[in-house]
């Protein structure tokens, strides 16, 4: 996948044997574009050389070279996101400027300085004859297969590009734990090829949608909001539901209410009822002067009122109890929490990264599924799929940069004994094993502290993260 959250799989004989977001080796967070690195990495880890690759797949078919040649979402910081919609969003959606996607990236290159000439897409454009980055067409599917040819050597007849929604639906629903036989889908998120949600259902190893639509805001609504708070877009949209609880109705009823005017749930669809121009400025005006966990809190009760009753909706109308959410709005575990206690669902999932940061894993199992059977595909049997490293080399490492003195290299402690350093009030760094995939530390790569300390929360962010 090269959109934001850019990532890596391999998945050989049916299992799922690495994967790696370009993030951990490019140490841009939420990097994008072509994920040259972490696809390096996972052939390494698997002992795989390019030669031995049968099928390439991509997830998404449409999509701009721009965004992944700016990357927006890694590099725009909050002054640059106002700036857009200042200078772009607001002349184009309020004022019909003639202002192109081209003028948006030239206000905003030099964000990749001199790194942007050595970009796979950008060299396909500056070395293919007649092609220009205002030339749309086609042309993410054609620096994709360069960018592929050049890497790797593979040909283009092994690559296949997987439209964005369906990744999302195959990763939700091959990555359950528990064998679904049958289940609703529903994909909710910013954007994709074609739609902001969807709802489908899978039966006898067959997807079908039902119904989907591009004008569903939810998702939207959270990028703007978190902006509107004075934070980064597409990355602190979990900030805004870690607010919310603060909030609370008395100083929350007049953003609820706000957004509850937006959208209604019709049967199984989600319907605008208020086509608002443009999202940022439209929230900007209409909460201005109010308390910012009331607008976090009147933000996430509409999530769950209108997610709850289009689920419910879904579910009654097929008769299927089952239910799987993906899509970056399937990230609101509060939303979830609110599904399991308010639906007539039997089993909710939503699979780890269930965001754009498993697309990769999505476009491979689909890409599976049509040269195999449904036994084949072993969905996600651990999360640990990143490279690993020995102590030798660990050692080596901290010998050559003159850091060795500083700490006491213990190898593959047990669990007691650092349980027990932890709750002596001792600070654990763990570096052991494989790396977690995902944006998530799950151990192997993790500050660990004792949660029951006050003095803990201020000593592993005072002392540690800054």
């Amino acid at each position: 996948s090269d959109s934001h959250e850019s990532h890596a799989c391999l998945i050989i004989n049916g299992q799922l044997k690495a994967a790696a977001a370009e993030e951990r080796f490019s140490r841009l967070k939420s990097d994008m574009g072509y994920p040259k690195k972490a696809i390096e990495a996972v052939l390494e880890t698997s002992k795989i050389e390019p030669k031995d690759i049968d099928f390439v797949a991509f997830a998404g078919q449409k999509g701009s070279i721009l965004h992944r040649l700016v990357k927006p979402n890694a590099l725009m910081k909050v002054k640059d996101w106002i700036k857009q919609c200042h200078e772009y969003w607001g002349p184009v959606l309020l004022e019909n400027k003639p202002l192109t996607p081209m003028f948006d990236f030239e206000m905003f290159k030099e964000l990749r300085g001199a790194e942007i000439y050595q970009d796979p897409y950008y060299l396909y454009v500056k070395n293919t004859e007649g092609v220009t980055l205002s030339n749309k067409d086609d042309l993410l599917e054609s620096a994709r297969l360069y960018a592929i040819k050049e890497h790797l050597g593979v040909d283009k007849s092994k690559v296949k590009f997987y439209r964005h929604e369906d990744c999302h639906k195959a990763y939700g629903i091959f990555s359950s734990p528990k064998k679904l036989d049958s289940s609703v889908i529903l994909t909710l998120e910013g954007g994709g090829d074609d739609s902001s949600a969807t709802f489908s259902t899978f039966k006898n190893f067959e997807f079908k949608e039902h119904w989907k639509s591009n004008e569903v805001n939810i998702g939207r609504l959270y990028r703007y909001v978190t902006l509107i708070l004075g934070m980064l877009p597409a990355q602190h949209e979990y900030k805004v539901m870690g607010l919310a609880p603060y909030g609370t109705e008395y100083h929350g009823k007049i953003s609820k209410d706000f957004f509850m005017t937006l959208t209604k749930v019709n049967n199984t669809e989600i319907i605008n009822t208020n086509r608002v121009k443009d999202l940022y400025f439209s929230i900007k005006d209409a909460l201005e002067g109010q308390r910012f966990d009331g607008i976090a809190w009147g933000l996430q009760e509409y999530t769950e009122e209108i997610l709850t009753q289009w689920a419910e909706n879904c579910i009654k109308a097929t008769d299927l109890k089952n239910l799987v959410i993906s899509g970056g709005v399937g990230q609101n575990i509060k939303a979830s929490k609110t599904l399991i206690d308010k639906t007539s669902l039997n089993y909710l999932w939503s699979g780890p990264i269930c965001g754009d940061g498993s697309l990769g894993i999505g476009a491979a199992w689909l890409a599976l599924s049509e040269l195999t059977s449904e036994k084949n595909i072993h969905g996600i049997e651990t999360i640990y799929l990143g490279k690993e490293y020995s102590s030798e080399y660990i050692r080596n490492t901290l010998h050559q940069n003159k850091i060795n003195q500083k700490f006491i290299l213990v190898d593959s402690p047990d669990t007691n004994k650092i349980a027990e350093w932890i709750n002596s009030g001792k600070i654990c760094a763990r570096f052991s094993g494989k790396m977690e995939f995902g944006q998530r530390a799950l151990g192997n790569r993790s500050i660990l502290a004792d949660p029951r300390k006050i003095e803990s929360v201020e000593r592993v962010n005072n002392k540690i993260k800054y």
